[in-house]
């Protein structure tokens, strides 16, 4: 242990505190989309209060161009689901949700990939990429045999 326990344990309080606020809020008013937005902000707002902690204690400056990156593709996730929530009519409705889902990750893989990424990570990405339509690629082939 690092004897920074308390310190977890307030921010993890603080962020349940709010969560449960939230949810009361927004869960009756936009349903599933009220639950993902209280979820996605839970979750920001504990790496934030980490973050804060690291740079008070460790004295570590981490570089924000990393967070700075992810904002857009963030951006673009979020408007693609609730474009598809209010196109849609339904926001409680399975397919919805998933048509919601698998288009807010393609436009966040989308735009991470042409904003987000800087020249070695994106390298990093291609050569993963590259590798996944090879395995792919293979087990076509063994299912055609």
């Amino acid at each position: 242990m690092s004897g920074q326990q308390r310190r977890l344990l307030r921010a993890q309080t603080i962020v349940v505190v709010l969560t449960i606020i939230l949810n009361l809020i927004l869960i009756p008013r936009l349903g599933l989309l009220g639950a993902a937005l209280v979820a996605s902000s839970a979750n920001v707002l504990m790496n934030i209060l980490l973050l804060r902690d690291v740079i008070r204690i460790l004295s570590l400056k981490p570089s924000l161009s990393g967070y700075m990156s992810l904002m857009m593709p963030t951006a673009g996730c979020l408007l693609s689901v609730v474009l598809v929530r209010f196109v849609s009519g339904a926001h409680d409705n399975l397919l919805s949700v998933a048509l919601a889902l698998i288009l807010g990750y393609f436009v966040f893989l989308l735009l991470l990939g042409s904003l987000g990424l800087d020249e070695p990570e994106r390298a990093l990405a291609m050569r993963a990429w590259q590798r996944l339509r090879m395995a792919s690629g293979r087990a076509m082939h063994l299912n055609r045999a």
